[in-house]
């Protein structure tokens, strides 16, 4: 029986992330934040309302 060295299974290489993938990366960090920045203003602005007693 012929001996063989414990070789790792291949993993796939990641290929490098092109200048459009960068860019739709950071567009979408970029509306993400503001929405959520957008939210907090929102709630914040929102007038108080009192619920009417029966």
């Amino acid at each position: 029986m012929t001996q063989t060295p414990d070789i790792p299974p291949d993993i796939p290489a990641i290929p490098a992330r092109t200048p459009e993938q960068v860019a739709k990366a950071d567009r979408a960090l970029r509306l993400a934040t503001a929405l959520r920045d957008n939210l907090r203003r929102r709630k914040v602005a929102a007038p108080v309302r009192v619920k009417p007693r029966n």
